[in-house]
């Protein structure tokens, strides 16, 4: 009943209840978390998604992202070791994108590109 749901719960409340379930590391949560859009893609929170669809913040393809893209889990909770650490279990991006991303991630650079040729230059 809660993850389906879940977007009308508020949000310190849908946070809090989410990452207690990744900290737990069960099957059956696990399987509703990857199935439910229910991390936090935005500063405010409005924007759900679920693990496979969200890029590590500190990987090396979070340089193929802007924070407005919406691809990176918001909020302290998500960020601590432990629940990055279930957020990769359960198809967190890091080093690897697919390619229907990489797909997207070309289009979406191209605009960039032909706007600032510095934004988009991979850096090591």
């Amino acid at each position: 009943m809660f993850f389906p749901n879940i977007d009308h719960l508020p949000a310190a409340a849908r946070d809090s209840l989410v990452s207690f379930a990744l900290r737990l590391s069960h099957s059956h949560l696990d399987n509703l978390i990857k199935e439910h859009p229910c991390i936090p893609a935005s500063p405010d929170g409005s924007v759900l998604r679920r693990p496979f669809e969200l890029v590590d913040p500190d990987s090396k393809a979070a340089c193929l992202y802007a924070p407005e893209d919406g691809r990176f889990p918001h909020g302290t909770d998500f960020l601590e070791p432990k629940v990055l650490s279930a957020l990769h279990r359960l198809g967190l991006m890091s080093n690897e994108i697919g390619w229907s991303d990489v797909l997207e991630r070309c289009e979406s650079l191209e605009a960039v590109w032909e706007q600032n040729h510095q934004i988009g230059a991979y850096r090591q």
